[in-house]
Order: structure tokens, then C-alpha cells, then sequence
């Protein structure tokens, strides 16, 4: 039978799948097309442990009942944009998984098991960035027994000043990986490592072995350092396994960690449902990284000196991080994380030994206007922080309203006034007088939960990792929209672009285009905005006017339409503004579509967008 072929692109570059309903898991079915898509998924948290990775690939190309073999030296069939690297005497070429469609050409190539070196390669050259405890228990050993070690161990570790994270091997044991800062890779490395796995053993005598051989064991765990050797390898976290059920090698959170009945609890089929439901558990890999040999160089504060002066700190003038506008939730659940979007005033708040700045997206400094915000930042400790965060002031069910806030923006200073106010904070720049905007969402984020105590004016904006769940309880609840920010990205001071976008909850409703006001600039031949009312109880109601929604050629068209209509010289509806620059409609008004934010406390729409112009009345 000729094997069935197809050629897809992704991400500009052409594949050759091959076989997509080959069954590969016969006693659980599961084909290569679902590999595939699992791979497709998982690619981006993929990648980022594998890349610069030498990797060794264990291929079974009639499913994992029968005959294997591996592949490390790079395939005369290999197409050209998959990277490879050669470092070793014996000049094996070894294949990258460096993007989606290089990890997608190796599932194709049924790579159940994809492992990778311990160093990844920068320039040319080996270099460390964790080291790898692999915990390997012989057949006595019952999976809760390795899982009290394993927390054992864990804490052990952390005693050291070490932050281990852990994952599941997809088989029986469980992979320890503790983060370190990027050094080259050496001797002094290995026996660095050995040194801490002879304290492992000497912590844990009755329960673990440096011994490789099992019947030399005598029924303990063999604690695998030999994993951080030169040219030895470990599955990589979110690779498959050739056992039954499509078994993935996982990153856990520890929680979960301690309610797991098994090694291969996490398969092709609810991995990417742990990461969406619970977010990623090694999101703060690199940020925990320690200086493992103790020499490199101590890290300086970006900022100029250790402590920061009082002339700084009423000087500093920073520009919000802007976010651009979506109309639909984004479905890549492994680069992007998804908070509430505040319906408040948006600031900069400034700490320094205890003085405290509040200052808004303008920077007006509104310090004064919100005096029980200030109390509770007073008790930081010392240092210098600079806080990104909205001020609102909530309903009793914590909702915000928006007027009440800006309530609160008017009174006189010093007045705290009948309505409560809260400083929902979601960002940090500046941590213990250091400038760290251009570290990733995720670091700034670790800094951020230290940096923060639980105050009634203060509350740290949580993090959601299931966008269409939080997308479903903001609207019933009535908030305003939701945030979706990229984990990987730096705060860019002043700058309106993809890592933060913004997805507003809108209000459709019918309305009628009562006039419009004379265009100015570009608009001159047409007109600047529409002046817009609904009907209720049979009579038309002034609800503002709506300025935006239509591209060049809808603009011109909509103005034709508009202008055709007979005038007239007033209206008689209250509420209406700049009606001298204005242009009236006669009856029968023209019907049109409207989304909008909110209502004003006037009653007119917030933040209005035209979507289509309806059939006349």
C-alpha cells in the first residue's frame, strides 16, 4: 500500500506529513495525528527547555509495540531549515528542536521519546544553565514513597539555597531541576554536582544510592547525577513516552505534585489542560537561577547608586506599558496569561523609605487625593519601588464603578469621602532600587507577589490561566474587559504593542443617528462624529455621540447617506452637546448598530464604536 501523504506550511516553512492514521499506541489507539497536535500545542513551553539542546530521539516507527532505533546524527532526508550542531570528537551532527516545524518533522518521525543534553549550545559552545537530579526507585519502591522523598529532598535542597522544580518522567521515576546562572561547562561543574549528591546520600542513607547497578542497590533509590555528564541526556519536559497511554514527562506544580498516584498521571490528553487550568509550574525557572560555583560576579542595582535619594524619587517620571486592543481571546495558553482589566485610574505609585507618590497616566500627582492608599504603602521596608496599578473604587461586590472613583479624583485632599478606594496592583518596575522593566513578565511578576502584603487598600491583581474562564465570569459579572499579557515579555515604557492586549466586554444595542457634528483635518469633507439616540417608552433618548468604528471608505460612504437626509434646525431632546457646531436630522431617523463599554453617570454610552448603519425607521 503507498503510504499517504500530505504537505502543510507552517510558520513559512513546508512539511511533509506522512501516515497521519497510523496507530502508534495500539492498546489505547492513539494515531500519529495526535501526536502531532499534541506536539503543535505543547511547542512553545517545548522549545523553551530545548532549545540549543543537543537532542537523541527515540523513534518508533511502527508504534511502541514493535522494533525501535534511535537517531542523534542529523538524517541525509533532514530539510535544511531544521538546525543541527556538531560538538563532539566523534562529529555527530546533532538535530535542534528550535521551532514548531522542526518539533513537528520529528513527531512525524514518530519520536515518542525525545531527549536532549544537559547544555545547550551558544557560539559554539557548551554551556550550563541547570543540573538534573534523576531519582530513579527500584521495583519495591512504591510511587508514594518516592514522592516523600522526593519533598524531602526538595527542601533539602532549598536549604542550600537552591530552588529545585520538579517533573514526572512519564515512566516511574521523577526529575528534580534546579536552575542556575548561565556558566560554562566544565569539571568543576560535575564535581560540583557529585558533591551535592555524596550530601544527598549522606542525608538520606536508609533511602538512596550513588550505586548505577539495581542489585547493588539494595531496594533504594539510585539518585542519578551522571545525567549532567558530557554528552548524556534526560527526557525533555513535555516530551511522550513509548508507554501505554501516551504518558508525558511533566512539570508539576508541588501541590499537585503531592496528590499524583503516578508517574504517567499527565498524558497527551490532559497536559495542556493542567497548564490552562493551573498555569505553568517552571514559569520561574530562570528567574530562580542561583550562582552555583559561587563565582561569579555579584549583580549591581540598574539604578545609579544602592540607596535611592529623595531627588530621584520626585524627579522619576515613567510612561505606562499600553496595551493594543483584541476582539477575540487567544488560545495559546502556554505564552500568555490573562488578568482583569480595571475599570479605574490608571498610576504610576512611587515608594522610597517609606514616602510615598502616586501619579496618574498624565502624571499629575494625585497623592494627596487618595490618602488611605498612601498609609498602607508607607509600611514597605526600605528600598525603592515604582508599582503599575489601577485605583478603584468598588460596589459591595467588589465591582468597580468608575464614577465613584473619579469621585474620589475631585475631593478635597486628605478626604478619604464616602467611597472606598483600592489599588489593585499588576506590575513592578522598579524592585529594592532596581530597574527591571526589561526582565520578563514573569520575573517582574515573582518580584511583584514579594514585594506586596494584603492591605484593604491594596490587593495584588490575580493571575488566570484560563482566558475563556475569566473571559465568562467578567461579563456575567459586568467588569469591563480582560488583560492578556505575554509571560516571556519586558515592560516597555511608553509603548502600545502586542505583549499587553486589552479585550473589552461590549454592549450591542440599535440606535438612531439624530445628527452629526462638522468634520475638521481629514474628516472636513464628511463629518467628525454622529450624534446618537435610542428609543425607549416611544420616546428618543440622547445617548452621546460616537466618533469611530468605520474605515476611509465606510467614513465616505456613511457620509453621503447621512447628508442626503433632509434638516433641521434644532432638536428637542435634553442632554445634547455642541449643538451649535451640529447638524440635525429630520425624521425619520437613520438605524444603526452600536457597541459600547459602559454608561456614563449621565446616562450616555462610554467609550461608543458604529458597527453598521440598519434600515431607516
Amino acid at each position: 500500500m503507498t503510504p499517504t501523504k500530505q504537505v502543510v506550511s507552517l510558520d513559512n516553512q513546508k512539511l511533509t506529513l506522512s501516515n497521519m492514521s497510523k496507530v502508534l499506541y495500539p492498546e489505547t489507539n492513539i494515531t500519529k495525528a495526535e501526536i502531532i497536535q499534541y506536539y503543535l500545542q505543547i511547542a512553545p513551553l517545548f522549545i523553551e527547555f530545548a532549545e540549543n539542546r543537543p537532542l537523541s530521539l527515540i523513534r518508533f516507527p511502527d508504534g511502541i509495540l514493535k522494533d525501535k532505533f534511535y537517531t542523534k546524527n542529523r538524517p541525509d532526508f533532514t530539510p535544511e531549515f531544521i538546525s543541527s550542531v556538531a560538538y563532539t570528537d566523534d562529529d555527530t551532527s546533532y538535530l535542534l528542536a528550535n521551532s514548531r516545524p522542526a518539533l513537528v518533522w520529528m513527531a512525524n518521525l514518530a519520536s515518542l521519546e525525545i531527549h536532549a543534553d544537559n547544555l545547550s549550545i551558544l557560539n559554539e559552545k557548551p554551556i550550563i544553565d541547570h543540573f538534573i537530579l534523576d531519582l530513579d526507585p527500584p521495583d519495591t519502591f512504591s510511587f508514594e514513597q518516592l514522592k516523600e522523598l522526593s519533598l524531602n529532598l526538595m527542601d533539602f535542597l532549598s536549604s542550600l539555597g537552591m530552588h529545585p522544580f520538579i517533573k514526572t518522567s512519564g515512566s516511574k521515576g521523577v526529575h528534580m531541576y534546579v536552575p542556575i546562572e548561565k556558566i560554562p561547562f566544565s569539571d568543576q561543574f560535575i564535581q560540583h554536582t557529585q558533591k551535592i549528591a555524596q550530601r544527598i546520600t549522606e542525608k538520606f542513607p536508609k533511602q538512596t544510592s550513588l550505586t548505577f547497578r539495581k542489585n547493588k542497590r539494595e531496594g533504594k533509590v539510585f539518585v542519578d547525577m551522571l545525567r549532567n555528564r558530557f554528552s548524556q541526556t534526560c527526557v525533555l519536559p513535555f516530551s511522550t513516552r513509548a508507554l501505554k497511554g501516551a504518558p508525558v514527562s511533566m512539570p508539576v506544580h508541588i501541590d499537585d505534585f503531592k496528590n499524583l498516584d503516578s508517574s504517567q498521571e499527565f498524558t497527551i490528553h490532559n497536559a495542556l489542560d493542567y497548564i490552562k487550568d493551573k498555569g505553568f509550574a517552571w514559569a520561574d525557572f530562570a528567574s530562580e537561577a542561583i550562582d552555583f560555583l559561587g563565582s561569579g560576579p555579584k549583580k549591581k542595582s540598574v539604578l545609579v547608586q544602592d540607596e535611592v535619594g529623595k531627588d530621584w524619587f520626585e524627579q522619576q517620571v515613567f510612561e505606562h506599558q499600553l496595551a493594543d486592543e483584541i476582539f477575540d481571546i487567544p488560545q495559546d495558553v502556554t505564552t500568555d496569561v490573562f488578568e482583569n482589566k480595571w475599570d479605574g485610574i490608571r498610576v504610576f505609585i512611587y515608594v522610597n523609605n517609606g514616602e510615598v507618590k502616586i501619579c496618574s497616566r498624565n502624571n499629575r500627582n494625585i497623592t494627596d487625593q487618595f490618602p488611605d492608599v498612601v498609609d498602607c504603602f508607607k509600611t514597605k521596608e526600605q528600598g525603592a519601588y515604582v508599582f503599575d496599578a489601577e485605583i478603584i473604587s468598588p460596589d459591595d461586590k467588589g465591582k468597580p464603578i468608575f464614577a465613584q472613583v473619579i469621585s474620589r479624583l475631585h475631593q478635597k485632599t486628605g478626604n478619604t469621602g464616602k467611597y472606598p478606594a483600592v489599588a489593585y496592583v499588576f506590575d513592578i518596575v522598579v524592585y529594592k532600587n532596581e530597574l527591571i522593566n526589561d526582565k520578563s513578565w514573569r520575573y517582574r511578576r515573582k518580584c511583584l507577589e514579594r514585594s506586596l502584603l494584603d492591605f484593604s487598600s491594596i490587593k495584588l491583581s490575580e493571575v488566570y490561566h484560563n482566558g475563556d474562564l475569566l473571559w465568562d465570569a467578567v461579563k456575567k459579572m459586568g467588569m469591563e474587559g480582560i488583560m492578556i499579557k505575554k509571560k516571556k515579555a519586558p515592560y516597555v515604557f511608553g509603548d502600545r504593542n502586542t505583549n499587553w492586549r486589552k479585550l473589552k466586554v461590549r454592549h450591542e444595542v440599535h440606535c438612531f443617528i439624530i445628527g452629526y457634528t462638522k468634520g475638521s483635518g481629514d474628516r472636513s469633507p464628511y463629518f467628525g462624529s454622529l450624534h446618537i439616540a435610542q428609543k425607549i417608552d416611544n420616546k428618543f433618548v440622547y445617548k452621546g455621540k460616537v466618533g469611530t468604528g468605520w474605515k476611509h471608505a465606510e467614513l465616505k460612504e456613511l457620509s453621503s447617506i447621512i447628508k442626503a437626509e433632509e434638516v433641521q434646525s434644532e432638536i428637542p431632546m435634553q442632554g445634547i452637546t455642541d449643538s451649535q457646531d451640529s447638524i440635525w436630522l429630520s425624521t425619520p431617523y437613520l438605524n444603526c448598530t452600536i457597541k459600547y463599554a459602559s454608561l456614563t453617570s449621565s446616562g450616555t454610552f462610554r467609550e461608543p464604536v458604529f458597527v453598521e448603519l440598519k434600515q431607516s425607521l
